[in-house]
């Protein structure tokens, strides 16, 4: 998912939504008072304190389930294939933003997908700002990023989705609770539109992993080979 985020006006309205990088959660977009709506990762079993007092003061929206995928450097082992078994990836030791408060969510529902798998989670590590940045530091650090099937480039790396099962992150729209406001209604709508359009939460074929807490939070109705 999407480590950073970009600031936009929509009708009056601050909104956060993805930019590049492993995903924001909920605790980083509910710290930032000025913001109204935030795009996010929204799993839903963080063990962080005060993670119920946040979600308690907030509305959500299903907006997409979205496919995972590895960011490996192109002379890795597992580069050259056009997808990456989960299974594969034990003995590896990968990157998920941990370290980063404001991707707290990502990171822990990381720790679910790697345990029992053998995948590390690399060491924790400063907030990265920015693209640039985040491509220096990744480079530097010579790190395999677990990240979403859209992601930015980065030079000398090639991103691989993972399957076998096809992990999933939950990406939903949070605003105050009681937030009225036309440009809310804009964006909710819009994310029904677009979401109904291009199949968001589509299930992929085959088997596919979803925390079990998540599978009703983001209105999966088929049952699949979600994780625990």
């Amino acid at each position: 998912m999407k480590a950073l985020v970009f600031r936009k006006e929509r009708q009056g309205l601050r909104f956060f939504g993805p930019g590049p990088g492993p995903g924001p959660g909920l605790g980083g977009q509910a710290r930032r008072a000025a913001v109204a709506v935030a795009v996010a990762v929204t799993a839903r079993d963080r063990a962080a304190a005060g993670t119920a007092q946040v979600r308690a003061g907030l509305g959500h929206q299903p907006v997409r389930l979205e496919p995972m995928a590895v960011l490996l450097r192109t002379d890795h082992p597992l580069a050259g294939a056009g997808c990456v078994p989960l299974g594969d990836l034990a003995g590896e030791t990968l990157y998920a933003a941990a370290g980063n408060p404001d991707t707290a969510e990502w990171t822990e529902l990381a720790e679910r997908l790697f345990a029992g798998r053998g995948i590390a989670m690399a060491e924790p590590f400063p907030e990265i700002a920015g693209a640039e940045e985040f491509v220096r530091v990744v480079r530097k650090q010579g790190w395999s990023v677990l990240a979403s099937v859209e992601f930015i480039e980065v030079p000398g790396m090639v991103l691989r989705p993972v399957v076998d099962p096809v992990p999933l992150s939950p990406v939903g729209m949070v605003w105050r609770r009681g937030l009225r406001h036309p440009g809310l209604d804009a964006l909710r709508a819009a994310a029904r539109e677009l979401g109904a359009r291009e199949g968001w939460r589509a299930l992929p074929e085959g088997d596919w992993w979803l925390p079990e807490a998540d599978v009703a939070a983001m209105g999966v109705a088929a049952a699949g080979a979600e994780g625990p």
